[in-house]
């Protein structure tokens, strides 16, 4: 009924409201927001009109972000069904297990794979138990908040898929974040590419049934950024273990765009 009046009111005035497109998430807004700043001034090509809002929150000692969940929550709660919502929360739930390469040593044996990660006098670990460990962190952590956007607004929802590993060990070596270090990456060897692709990849199919089962729509990463073999793309590493750079962020605006009819 509202979204009927609301219609009424605009064709009544002679002109229809924008579509609004908002988006909100964690780190991984970080590429977007450097994407936005640089199409200041490089407009092209021209992409719709969007909101980032970054999920306010405390970490260490240093408050980052703008915008906490019940308040974005309100302000997507005037959405119309024409507008749109795209998260970007959490993310990096695989990268917990398959980061650091520490004791107990361990690779993946399942019945539709061969060895992932292969060194000797490992533990061996069934894949049902990673994915199980794994798709608790995104039950547990991103899907209350998925869930609560989803019923704050009459918008479409859709989740932005993180992005994929990266395959370059030496890369990683040298640029992580502090709590790798903590955890031994520098003196310690990454785990494999295979295991974090196979991680990554256990991640995506518990976003893919839970953003199912709550009426979301997932996204997957823009496919331009994604090399033949599965893992990101050399050109769009952002400095870190997780997380992508500029680049992406503009690869997205472009997805998002596409998603709209842009």
């Amino acid at each position: 009924m509202i979204e009927r009046l609301q219609s009424w009111a605009e064709r009544l005035s002679g002109k229809a409201q924008q579509t609004r497109i908002m988006i909100f998430g964690d780190s991984h807004t970080v590429a977007i927001e450097q994407a936005i700043a640089f199409r200041a001034d490089n407009p092209d090509p021209v992409l719709p009109p969007l909101e980032l809002f970054r999920l306010r929150k405390v970490k260490g000692e240093v408050w980052l972000g703008d915008t906490g969940l019940d308040e974005f929550c309100k302000k997507i709660s005037r959405l119309r069904p024409t507008d749109a919502v795209f998260s970007a929360i959490g993310g990096n739930q695989y990268a917990i297990p398959s980061t650091v390469r520490a004791p107990p040593y361990f690779y993946l044996v399942s019945k539709n794979t061969s060895q992932v990660g292969v060194n000797f006098e490992e533990t061996i670990i069934p894949v049902r138990v990673l994915e199980s460990y794994i798709s608790s962190g995104v039950t547990n952590s991103d899907g209350p908040m998925l869930q609560k956007i989803r019923s704050a607004t009459h918008s479409r929802v859709f989740h932005l898929t993180p992005p994929p590993p990266k395959e370059d060990n030496e890369f990683i070596k040298r640029f992580h974040e502090k709590r790798f270090a903590a955890e031994g990456l520098g003196r310690l060897e990454p785990h494999s590419p295979e295991l974090r692709l196979a991680c990554w990849e256990m991640q995506h199919k518990s976003l893919t049934y839970f953003c199912s089962k709550v009426g979301v729509e997932l996204l997957p990463p823009p496919t331009a950024t994604v090399c033949p073999r599965g893992f990101l793309d050399k050109h769009y590493y952002g400095k870190d273990v997780t997380h992508a750079n500029r680049r992406y962020g503009e690869q997205v605006l472009r997805q998002i765009a596409s998603v709209m009819g842009g």
